[in-house]
């Protein structure tokens, strides 16, 4: 399980948000399974087209193409107690 910790509009509206994603719990020893964070970030494109869903185009289908880079936090710094 995620939640969304930051949300950041792209400056001109022509992408998807950029997003800070923190982990609230997460399980299993797969890839994912010690992930800690996901910030999407350098988005381009993925904006829904501006025409509304009707009846015309019910059973269309509009694939929207974006590239961004996606960061993945999966550590955890440990603190040695005796360099306080």
């Amino acid at each position: 399980m995620g939640e969304v910790k930051a949300r950041d509009p792209d400056p001109d509206g022509s992408a998807i948000p950029r997003l800070l994603l923190t982990a609230k719990s997460t399980a299993g020893a797969g890839d994912f399974g010690a992930t800690k964070s996901i910030q999407r970030v350098h988005t381009r494109g993925s904006v829904a087209p501006s025409q509304p869903c009707s009846a015309n185009n019910a059973k269309q289908v509009v694939r929207v193409p974006y590239t961004t880079y996606y960061f993945i936090g999966h550590c955890q710094v440990e603190r040695d107690q005796r360099s306080r």
